[in-house]
């Protein structure tokens, strides 16, 4: 190197190494790296952070939601949300990040608010079912359901009527059924015959998580082996194999 400044990977590996030690490392030894020029490696200490759930660094990570780079950006929310889990405060940094530029940073910003348990973010989210990107639109929806958003149902009614893109529609309808619909749930199964892997996953991951009777049980259940016996690829063969045995238990 001649410039004399290590790589980014070996300053990446420094990283991993302090994480790896006996001890904790010391809030000082990670901001170091946390202000380093290299996007790669301000995300890899960041996922220190967030590993070690070290919020005495909280601040930091805070001012790093407006880096430059969405990778850091992404995995500076990804750590707020695990540093505030269900403390229900209210997320205002998070915010600016539900109309970033990048797709991704959107969602985790999404992720984060929900696992924070936000309820005071419902009114912007719900601007998010109208977003440029399909899949962002379905994790709005999500979030409206996990933050028991009922007063925002209408608006989940509307954007579904005009809702062409087969990820949102399904994101759609499972939130509706989460918030108390039952009778979307019929056609949530259909989703398991999507010829989108990706649609097949999201929708049993959903049916997981969801509240189900007996009967609606036991339908899945039928529905989701049927679905694994005429798998698309192997990822949501895998997919179905493992929710499968999560409904059986």
């Amino acid at each position: 190197m001649a410039s004399g400044r290590r790589s980014v990977v070996r300053r990446s590996e420094d990283v991993l190494a302090l994480e790896s030690g006996t001890a904790k490392p010391s809030p000082l030894a990670l901001q170091r790296y946390l202000k380093d020029r290299s996007p790669t490696v301000r995300a890899f200490a960041l996922d220190v952070v967030r590993r070690l759930e070290m919020k005495e660094l909280s601040e930091l990570v805070l001012e790093m939601l407006a880096d430059p780079s969405s990778k850091v950006r992404y995995t500076a929310a990804e750590c707020i949300g695990t540093l505030y889990a269900a403390e229900r405060v209210k997320a205002d940094w998070l915010l600016p990040l539900l109309t970033d530029p990048a797709m991704l940073v959107r969602i985790e910003a999404l992720e984060s608010i929900v696992q924070i348990d936000d309820k005071s973010a419902l009114s912007l989210i719900v601007g998010l079912l109208q977003d440029r990107d399909a899949l962002v639109r379905s994790y709005a929806a999500w979030a409206i359901a996990v933050l028991r958003g009922k007063k925002y149902v209408p608006a989940i009614r509307q954007a579904f009527r005009s809702e062409t893109e087969e990820i949102a529609r399904r994101g759609f309808r499972q939130a509706l059924f989460d918030l108390g619909d039952s009778e979307q749930f019929p056609a949530i199964l259909e989703f398991l015959s999507s010829q989108d892997y990706l649609v097949r996953c999201a929708c049993a991951n959903g049916i997981a998580d969801a509240k189900l009777n007996p009967t609606q049980l036991k339908a899945a259940g039928e529905a989701i082996a049927y679905a694994r016996g005429h798998a698309l690829f192997r990822g949501d063969r895998t997919t179905m194999e493992r929710v499968l045995k999560e409904l059986r238990h």
